[in-house]
């Protein structure tokens, strides 16, 4: 009897949601930020090199992101999945500065 243990195993979270699914999320989110001049991507390289990373996340520490990483949605920015996940965590919070660069709520017509 032959088996497909491709089909028969269930999917692979770590592949599935990190490096597909935040992949693609992150890779338009900056993708629009950069499109819209909000900041650079030598500003978020600057943060990356240069976040205050903790002990246990030094070895994971997400590599710089390229032009050419930034030409296909589904090209991972060259990371892996543990790079990514902390490249999505470091993004967030250092963006916040940002922020006030946005209207508030009250502003739209909803």
């Amino acid at each position: 009897m032959h088996h497909n243990y491709y089909i028969e195993l269930p999917q692979d979270t770590m592949h599935v949601v990190l490096q597909q699914a935040l992949s693609c999320s992150l890779y338009f989110v900056l993708r629009w930020y950069l499109d819209h001049s909000v900041f650079t991507l030598y500003e978020v390289n600057h943060v990356i090199q240069n976040f205050t990373y903790g002990y246990t996340e030094l070895k994971d520490k997400p590599v710089l992101i390229t032009n050419e990483d930034l030409a296909d949605p589904f090209k991972n920015f060259t990371q892996t999945a543990i790079q990514l996940w902390l490249l999505a965590r470091v993004f967030s919070f250092s963006r916040e500065s940002y922020c006030d660069q946005f209207p508030d709520e009250e502003s739209y017509n909803l």
